[in-house]
């Protein structure tokens, strides 16, 4: 494996698999629910063919067997420290099958504690910009496995949850799982999301400038939140000219507003459609997601930040 595919392979952060099993273990959350840890690992590794770390043995199933069912003489969470199983330094798909072996219904029969357990699983690793979602069925109930959010850089995906939290916004949150969850399963949800996602921005720019848009409709809304923007270039080499500049790439990024609401309207959630129309692909979800998230945070980043929230309401 080159250096590019090790980086690909391990996406999902030392802090966050340190956060997920800290969660595990003080929870005290049975990892192997109704099976025996050596029937759940064998579902998952060739146990018969992994060396063993106590020399009586030739393989890790006596192992496990021997120190965690005879004698118990193993801590409950000893899989997580185990290197064999690679689950705090291995590839991100150890420790997301894991997770989802976790969530099984072989492993799992309470529908209650499973979708807990999802949802505090999905909790740490949407930064890192996965999920665990439905994907089959087993005598109705749902197997899960892992997707990969977005395209979306993390630091991106970061960033405009950040401006949700520090706006003390659910409803932004909101828009932004949906945007997250729905790129793959549903684009059309997707995009009318990330439309929305933008508008919530731009009103909220508004109304903390005392400014209103000088038309009516969504690209006239982000015109006018551009517009608040003020450019601070103090000591940047030659000011004058850099400031023209990027008034120039803030004018261009008005367009994405129009691109957002036409892209929305034509094949997004916003309208009806005739009964025949079909999804559009998820590439496309993707472009407008991104543009929405990267125009958001940038007015964010611009304005808001550093706000009181309940006086940006009272705005």
């Amino acid at each position: 494996m080159n250096s590019k595919e090790a980086h690909e392979s391990r996406t999902i952060t030392d802090l966050t698999r340190r956060n997920i099993i800290d969660d595990i273990r003080v929870s005290k959350i049975d990892w192997s629910g109704r099976l025996n840890e050596d029937d759940f690992l064998s579902r998952l590794y060739p146990l018969d063919d992994m060396p063993s770390t106590d020399q009586r043995f030739n393989s890790a199933l006596y192992d496990i067997r021997t120190h965690r069912i005879t004698f118990e003489d193993w801590d409950e969470d000893w899989v997580f420290d185990d290197p064999r199983f690679e689950l705090r330094w291995g590839d991100d798909s150890k420790l997301l099958a894991f997770l989802c072996e976790m969530v099984n219904p072989m492993v799992r029969n309470d529908k209650n504690e499973v979708a807990e357990l999802v949802e505090k699983f999905n909790d740490h690793l949407r930064p890192d910009g996965w999920q665990l979602i439905p994907a089959t069925e087993i005598s109705g109930r749902p197997v899960f496995a892992p997707r990969r959010l977005t395209n979306i850089t993390p630091a991106g995906l970061s960033a405009a949850s950040e401006a949700a939290e520090l706006l003390d916004s659910e409803y932004i949150q909101v828009q932004i799982t949906r945007m997250q969850t729905s790129i793959e399963s549903d684009p059309e949800l997707a995009i009318g999301s990330a439309k929305d996602f933008l508008e919530t921005i731009c009103k909220t720019v508004n109304s903390k400038c005392g400014s209103s848009p000088k038309a009516d409709g969504f690209p006239a809304l982000v015109r006018c939140a551009l517009d608040q923007v003020s450019f601070d270039l103090e000591g940047v080499e030659n000011p004058k000219r850099a400031e023209e500049s990027i008034r120039r790439l803030v004018g261009n990024l008005s367009g994405v507003g129009k691109a957002v609401s036409e892209v929305r309207n034509t094949v997004g959630s916003g309208h009806g459609k005739h009964a025949g129309a079909l999804n559009p692909s998820s590439i496309y979800a993707r472009l407008v997601v991104g543009s929405a998230i990267t125009l958001g945070v940038f007015l964010f980043e611009s304005i808001l930040r550093g706000e009181d929230p309940a006086m940006i309401t009272d705005g």
